[in-house]
């Protein structure tokens, strides 16, 4: 019985070193970094998952005085996106998140691919603010490494299934 407690300490350890890996630095989204783990994006949340299915988390929390969506986005168990979404919006709500943005990451780039964003970028990370169609609006911050990796990772998956398909004739 003591062995199974030695073992299963050694896997909290690993699983303690391996989410402070990722600090080496500032976070790159609240206090999680790009590539994380779904346990320890988990365990840097202060608050429960709401119940989805899929591979993503998404959380509830109060945000500028209103309820908003927290959620984050994961290709082969690694954090690659994260976003708010407000459900309400308004006119001075979308000035205030603009001011803030503006006011952590300086000025807009003019490079959007929809007329109703923004778009800021760092080193680690892209954040678009979205107004969209359906009355919601987006921050959107993706780990600039983390779509190369994805989309590297999902090109590579598709010239496999392709050369299964050939592998058939």
């Amino acid at each position: 019985m003591q062995r199974i407690y030695m073992v299963l300490a050694w896997f909290v350890c690993l699983f303690i070193l391996s989410a402070l890996s990722y600090g080496d630095g500032p976070p790159d989204f609240r206090q999680v970094n790009w590539g994380m783990g779904r346990l320890a994006v988990m365990a840097a949340e202060e608050s429960v998952p709401e119940p989805v299915s899929g591979s993503g988390l998404s959380y509830r929390l109060w945000l500028l005085g209103q309820r908003v969506f927290l959620g984050y986005s994961f290709s082969a168990n690694r954090l690659f996106e994260a976003r708010y979404v407000f459900p309400e919006p308004s006119f001075s709500l979308q000035k205030e998140v603009r001011d803030i943005l503006e006011s952590k990451y300086g000025n807009p780039d003019n490079k959007t691919d929809h007329e109703n964003s923004l778009q800021w970028q760092t080193e680690r990370t892209q954040i678009r603010m979205i107004s969209g169609d359906d009355g919601y609006l987006r921050v959107v911050y993706t780990g600039r490494e983390m779509v190369q990796w994805h989309e590297s990772r999902r090109h590579n998956r598709m010239e496999e299934k392709h050369a299964r398909l050939l592998n058939q004739f």
